[in-house]
């Protein structure tokens, strides 16, 4: 397995990979509607990226603490990944309820950005997924005298 900071690195670098994924499909998808500028696609971009960097500061002990990312356990933190944009926005708006009942809950149009939660977040979760484990494929292993006698 990597090092924590090689998975800190390709954490980061997973979230701003799909925060770019998905800009740049939201700009294809409304290239047909003149309304969506490249400027207006590149602040889309910029405030997504800063509500997933929330995400990113979620996921970070996930990525600090779990090293092993083989069979079931590469499935189950996957799921986990995908769930951690969605899963803030609704505990976004569940705090909204809950301090101020009258004016809470998801305006009409809303689940657009739950849906763009949830496509940033698996993207990132399996970028980052592949990244570290095409990593610990790669990385060397230790030549230790009892692996030596193995062989032998």
């Amino acid at each position: 397995m990597p090092a924590w900071s090689k998975r800190l690195l390709y954490s980061m670098l997973s979230v701003i990979a799909a925060v770019v994924m998905v800009t740049i499909s939201l700009w294809i998808l409304s290239t047909p509607r003149p309304k969506m500028a490249f400027e207006t696609a590149f602040f889309s971009g910029y405030f997504t990226l800063i509500f997933s960097l929330f995400g990113w500061a979620v996921a970070v002990p996930i990525v600090l603490l779990v090293s092993n990312y083989t069979g079931w356990r590469m499935w189950f933190w996957g799921a986990v990944g995908c769930c951690i944009g969605p899963a803030l926005l609704l505990g976004l708006a569940a705090f909204s309820f809950l301090t101020e009942p009258l004016l809470a809950g998801f305006a009409p149009g809303s689940w657009r950005f739950l849906l763009m939660a949830g496509a940033v977040s698996s993207i990132t979760t399996v970028l980052y997924l592949v990244l570290v484990t095409r990593s610990a494929r790669r990385s060397p292993q230790l030549i230790t005298p009892s692996s030596l006698n193995k062989n032998a």
